[in-house]
């Protein structure tokens, strides 16, 4: 006798065993996982409907950024837009319209395999066309477009960065600093330093402060900028340089100035062109002298080169293109110099004020001389360039020229400026460098002015003071001064690292001082982890001769760092001669990374170090995590008593959005991260493909970044089971004091799939599977499908 079943719902078998399969898969597994089985690759019967073509509007990404919502037909494998016209007419900067109207019409492949899952392989997210085409995501209705070099025209959005939104946002960054001591000669200090960011868009309030227990409180900046593609307008308390040799000078008024800063590559313009032909894809490297600079991948073509990551002079170039099995190699000559601007892009700068005195506090002293700064710098070519100062006050006026060069062996720079009052500088500059071989040196030389004003500092017991300015005078240089500094160097391969120092300086109070002498340092071995070097020291000053020798073994396999130093120091001649100073000395020290996640980073440290006069030891930790850094140390020497210090870093970021605080670095703009979801699951942070941090589910994450930039940003899971989120990039572009909130909804999911059926196994036209006493907890829902189509459960 058969079994009835009891259930008060009269459903078939199917139902039943179609509700213990979704509880089978909504239940934790027990027992090993088992190899998931494909059983069939087309739809099952009653859903070839899937295969049908469907009607939606499709956004479409191209170059990192939205360009609208097109209307299109697609079906499995291929995708049609209604109005292809409509779409190349939305891509900024295009070259040949038609040609790539024409290559948009018809049926389009969607290349789905080109998705970047959760688990990005090589080559996903990327097309090379030969005109136009695209990556269709029929899940979230998304097409990137891509389009062939030559058909690109100018960049999206033209050569400056796109403005931001006009959206509120501030960073907050604080640093905060303690000391203290048993001993008179170190006291106790503490200070708080604050640097505040607020915008609007592209424009932004900018506060800099700081209070010390010593020094009380004070403001440094303060003031107002706003930026508009290459300009620049700002208004405040702020720094400007009047001219070159003087340095920088505080100042109350405001300026308008040109900028690099917002152009869409800073970096590559500073630098002169290269560009090679290649008559496929292949890969291009840049080398200086035999070392790898550079190494990227370019389509065919006649293509200019990445050069951002090239190093400031000029030099020879070897470019080695590698295309399909051929290799050849091209010599170039490079220039780069970040402080020229680019050939086509002067320099102009226009402030009006006065300047402020140099004693900072929170109420600074303006001077009583008003006047307008102008300044220019101009490139002519690759290597030569031109600049001029021009300052006219109310009782003092002054001309300035700037003369630079640059050769493959040296960069040779010359400032000069006079005023009417009688004070005039030259300054000379010169680096370079042939083969192991480099140099550097400059020469300044001010006549004229007067004795610098001092101020002693406060609380000490030491002669230490500062020289003020005085903001009434536009060419205070300190008094008439002289300053040498020479640096030389010669490294031999596998072998000791030679070189040369010098400084002399001559002030105004008639006080000559210099310092001169040699230097080595010889890596004498290397076997992976364990390493040894010798270097020495041995300097003349006026007072005194001095040398310094000492053998540094150290060890490390990633998780511990330990070094041990020992030597001896001391003068020998002069003042200081035989004094207890001199002699031998050593000091030992291990470091344990206990932790190394993504963006975190912990380190304890200890150490012991004895020379003739003492001995101490210490301890201390180095944090730096999500949430800001912190580190500490306390040391110990042998009757000097107990000495105790600490640093503390943390910003708090908020816009219309959200508000949080981490962080550990200053950057002046960040975005924020937060994912939706249990909080079990754990993401990878990418910006521009590279791991930054990681977030768990339901909490937020701050990554201070670079301003004048864009960046991609997504997330990739690292743990949490099965879930279902938006795995492709988000372009954002941030100016200072900007804050972005990128948020993403994640939810965990169960793939099922059922059909509803009549008694006698057809496919039911007019039936949908639910539950029959539904439950609060969410239920899958079983659409049935006949010929007719789907018929939603009701």
């Amino acid at each position: 006798m058969q079994a009835r079943s009891s259930s008060p719902c009269p459903h078939s078998k199917r139902a039943a065993t179609l509700l213990a399969l979704w509880m089978a898969a909504c239940l934790p597994p027990h027992g090993p996982a088992r190899a998931a089985e494909i059983i069939q690759t087309a739809p099952p019967p009653g859903f070839d409907d899937l295969r049908q073509p469907q009607d939606a509007l499709v956004d479409v990404i191209y170059d990192g950024e939205p360009i609208g919502a097109f209307a299109a037909t697609f079906r499995p494998g291929a995708i049609r837009f209604a109005d292809p016209a409509a779409l190349a007419g939305a891509v900024p900067g295009l070259a040949e319209r038609e040609a790539v109207t024409a290559a948009l019409s018809g049926d389009l492949e969607t290349h789905a395999e080109r998705l970047c899952g959760v688990a990005p392989v090589p080559g996903c997210g990327v097309l090379e066309p030969t005109v136009a085409s695209v990556i269709f995501d029929a899940d979230r209705f998304r097409a990137t477009l891509f389009l062939a070099i030559s058909y690109r025209g100018t960049a999206a959005g033209g050569q400056y960065l796109p403005a931001p939104a006009d959206r509120p946002g501030f960073v907050q960054s604080f640093a905060a600093a303690a000391s203290s001591g048993e001993d008179d000669l170190a006291g106790s200090r503490t200070s708080v330093r604050s640097f505040s960011l607020l915008s609007l868009g592209a424009a932004r309030l900018i506060a800099d402060t700081a209070a010390d227990s010593q020094q009380g409180g004070a403001l440094d900046r303060l003031e107002v900028q706003y930026d508009h593609e290459r300009w620049r307008g700002e208004a405040g308390l702020y720094r400007t340089t009047l001219m070159p040799l003087l340095g920088e000078r505080r100042f109350l008024g405001a300026g308008l100035t040109t900028t690099l800063d917002t152009l869409r590559d800073a970096d590559q313009a500073s630098g002169s062109r290269l560009s090679v032909f290649l008559a496929s894809r292949g890969q291009v490297e840049v080398y200086r002298e035999g070392r790898l600079l550079s190494a990227r991948s370019y389509e065919a073509g006649t293509r200019e080169l990445e050069t951002r990551d090239l190093p400031d002079g000029a030099y020879l170039v070897t470019l080695r293109v590698v295309t399909q099995g051929n290799v050849r190699e091209e010599t170039r000559f490079f220039v780069k110099n970040a402080a020229i601007p680019p050939a086509g892009l002067p320099f102009w700068e226009l402030d009006a004020g006065v300047l402020a005195d140099d004693d900072i506090s929170l109420t600074p002293e303006a001077g009583g001389t008003p006047f307008v700064h102008a300044a220019t710098r101009y490139r002519l070519s690759d290597s030569f360039a031109l600049g001029g100062d021009l300052v006219v006050g109310s009782r003092q006026q002054g001309i300035g020229g700037l003369f630079y060069y640059q050769l493959q062996q040296v960069q040779l720079q010359l400032d000069s400026f006079a005023s009417t009052d009688g004070v005039y500088g030259l300054g000379l500059a010169a680096r370079g460098d042939n083969g192991p071989f480099s140099y550097s040196g400059s020469i300044r030389r001010i006549w004229g002015g007067e004795a610098p004003r001092r101020r002693a500092a406060q609380d000490t017991d030491d002669d230490l003071s500062f020289i003020l300015r005085d903001p009434d005078d536009l060419f205070d240089a300190g008094g008439a001064a002289t300053q040498v500094n020479l640096a030389l160097d010669y490294h031999f391969e596998d072998g000791p690292h030679l070189g040369l120092r010098a400084l002399y300086l001559a002030g105004a109070d008639d006080v000559e001082t210099y310092a001169a002498g040699p230097i080595v340092f010889w890596p004498l071995f290397s076997d992976g982890a364990l390493r040894l070097d010798l270097s020495a020291q041995a300097t003349a000053t006026e007072e005194q001769q001095f040398v310094f020798a000492q053998l540094r073994l150290s060890w490390g396999d990633g998780d511990i760092d330990v070094t041990s130093e020992a030597g001896w120091s001391g003068a020998v001649a002069g003042d200081e001669q035989g004094d207890s100073s001199s002699g031998p000395f050593g000091r030992a020290q291990a470091i344990w990374h206990t932790a190394q996640a993504a963006g975190e980073r912990l380190d304890l440290s200890a150490a012991t170090a004895a020379d003739s006069r003492r001995t101490e030891v210490s301890a201390g930790l180095d944090y730096q995590g999500p949430k800001g850094r912190v580190d500490a140390e306390i040391a110990h020497e042998t009757d000097g008593g107990t000495r105790y210090a600490g640093n503390l870093f943390v910003n708090v970021v908020g816009d219309p959005d959200a508000l949080a605080w981490g962080g550990n670095e200053v950057r002046g703009s960040a975005v924020i991260v937060a994912v939706s979801g249990r909080p079990d699951t754990v993401y990878r942070v990418l910006i521009d493909e590279q791991p930054r941090a990681e977030v768990a589910a339901g909490a937020r994450l701050v990554l201070p970044l670079e301003p004048y930039k864009s960046y991609d940003v997504r997330i990739v899971q690292k743990s949490g089971g099965l879930v279902d989120y938006d795995a492709s990039p988000r372009r954002v572009t941030l100016y200072p004091g900007n804050v972005t909130t990128l948020q993403w909804n994640a939810a965990r999911f169960v793939s099922l799939f059922g059909q509803a059926t009549t008694p006698g196994g057809a496919p039911s036209p007019t039936r949908a599977f639910r539950p029959c006493n539904p439950r609060p907890s969410p239920m899958p829902r079983a659409i049935s499908r006949s010929s007719s189509g789907p018929t939603p459960p009701s």
